[in-house]
């Protein structure tokens, strides 16, 4: 949810059909920084923190520019995520799987 909040909050005020590619980067850098805040936040802390994120590469490529913008970006945070945690889980169905 924080990605998507960012991402129409950055987008407020440009045209959404197509971003020139430094504006995608900016935009990438700014999720990048602001999930990277939160980590190194919660690497200090002394209670545990987990996050609940929606798995974006499985299903089918969104059909708008808007959603195929939020799968990538969304994918490049997951992929952060996993690298930076200490323990990472799958969940379909009600069946977990540990994946580090």
């Amino acid at each position: 949810m924080l990605t998507s909040n960012l991402l129409f909050d950055f987008l407020q005020e440009k045209e959404v059909e197509q971003l020139s590619p430094s504006t995608k980067e900016e935009l990438e850098l700014r999720l990048e920084r602001e999930w990277s805040t939160i980590l190194k936040a919660s690497s200090t802390a002394s209670q545990e923190l987990w996050i609940v994120s929606d798995e974006v590469g499985l299903g089918l490529q969104a059909s708008t520019y808007l959603g195929r913008l939020f799968q990538d970006i969304q994918g490049k945070r997951n992929q952060q995520l996993a690298r930076e945690a200490d323990e990472v889980y799958w969940v379909v169905s009600g069946l977990v799987q540990r994946l580090k």
